[in-house]
């Protein structure tokens, strides 16, 4: 068995997906994952239709966000955190929620627990930085 988190962040004011993106990203989140890029495709039917390890440019992944955020549908996009191996699926249910899974090479303590406090601090304070209108952060953690 494993140890699994999740942190949903609901934003009180309607956000473009390319903010919050943007906010991410300058406070160190990359678009990459251990080899390329994953993200949701284009054209995909729903949250689960991922593409990953692509040869993209991180300009391009921003676009296809961009894209689907017009739209009004969902998108996501892993991000690893700059100098490091650890990494997230960033999920954007709407322009009003964030569901962020660490996912790659994931800070632990002891006996495998997620340090939640690690993403939590590289999160949301990013986000708040970012001008984001924080509502609400929920975090689930379990097992797998």
């Amino acid at each position: 068995m494993s140890h699994g988190v999740a942190i949903t962040i609901t934003l009180q004011t309607p956000t473009e997906y390319g903010s919050t993106l943007e906010a991410l990203e300058a406070a160190g989140w990359e678009i990459r994952d251990t080899t390329g890029s994953s993200f949701i495709r284009e054209d995909a039917t729903d949250s689960s239709d991922w593409l990953v390890f692509q040869s993209v440019t991180p300009e391009n992944v921003r676009g296809i966000v961009a894209t689907r955020d017009k739209l009004r549908q969902s998108a996501g996009v892993v991000l690893m955190y700059s100098g490091t191996s650890h990494g997230c699926n960033f999920l954007w249910i709407d322009r009003n929620t964030l569901v962020v899974s660490p996912s790659i090479n994931r800070v632990e303590l002891i006996g495998g627990w997620v340090d939640a406090s690690w993403y939590l601090s590289r999160v949301c304070q990013p986000l708040l930085a970012g001008g984001c209108d924080v509502e609400s952060v929920n975090l689930y953690e379990g097992l797998t």
